[in-house]
């Protein structure tokens, strides 16, 4: 598979919100800000249109019927219902899924009473300790503002330990999908040394126009003007190494790029 069909098919975080008040409020604006794809799970009328989730799928109904018809694998949940019963009926539906992340509101006292009814039916501690409960980063969070900062830096931080070996920036993925004809792709395999970018950063070159970097200055001209070669059938893609390393340089760095062509 090429890299651009890797790049499109590592995909972004998907977020269920369940529980549409003020703490999912402030989340969802937060999580179309970092180009994640949300649904937003509420009974209540009130607090389910359009005008407050903007950003968002709406599945307006009764959370643990609503939730217990996705399916889709890898997703993050975040459980911030207005009561005790509804988290507990959200995250025991939530555990049967093969998520990447699930997270719930609440005291610590209200945390445990919610584990201990679920450890009575029978889930393990292996199950419970993966819940993150309360929810967020700690970062002494007290308004909805802040609890939504707490959260969504504890997804970015799971999703960074399961992070695809390469993946496109927010926005890049439409910008690229728009794309028509001949792509020439440049990915950063490898870093030695000093050097802007890191693995996986990327550049893509069409007619189209440019999408990416790999850390702009000298470096970034040169793949451009080797990415622009290739694309004009100038130069073949393939492997190519890039050096700021001299004889005279106190520091300086290398980083391989991988040249692919293709057309979409």
């Amino acid at each position: 598979m090429g890299i651009i069909n890797r790049l499109l098919e590592g995909g972004t975080a998907e977020i269920v919100i369940c529980g549409g008040g003020h703490v999912a409020y402030e989340l969802e604006k937060l999580c179309a800000f970092m180009g994640w794809k949300t649904t937003v799970i509420e009974s209540r009328a009130e607090l389910s249109g359009a005008e407050r989730f903007p950003h968002s799928e709406i599945l307006r109904g009764d959370y643990a019927a609503m939730l217990s018809g996705i399916e889709k694998p890898g997703l993050y949940y975040v459980i911030v219902t207005p009561e005790h019963s509804h988290d507990t009926e959200c995250l025991r539906m939530a555990l049967r899924k093969d998520y990447a992340y699930i997270g719930m509101i609440g005291s610590r006292r209200k945390v445990k009473a919610c584990m201990d009814t679920l450890r009575g039916e029978g889930l393990s501690e292996e199950e419970l300790k993966e819940v993150h409960a309360p929810i967020g980063i700690d970062i002494a969070s007290e308004t909805p503002k802040e609890i939504a900062v707490s959260i969504t830096a504890e997804i970015i931080k799971t999703a960074a330990a399961h992070r695809p070996e390469y993946r496109l920036e927010s926005g890049d993925r439409e910008r690229l999908m728009k794309m028509r004809g001949r792509v020439v792709c440049a990915v950063i395999t490898e870093k030695r040394g000093s050097a802007p970018r890191g693995k996986g950063a990327y550049i893509f070159v069409s007619a189209d126009g440019v999408i990416g970097t790999v850390g702009g200055g000298k470096w970034e001209a040169d793949v451009l003007s080797d990415a622009r070669a290739i694309l004009k059938g100038c130069e073949a893609p393939g492997m190519r190494t890039y050096s700021s390393v001299t004889e005279d340089a106190l520091c300086g760095g290398e980083i391989d790029v991988l040249f692919e062509v293709e057309e979409l």
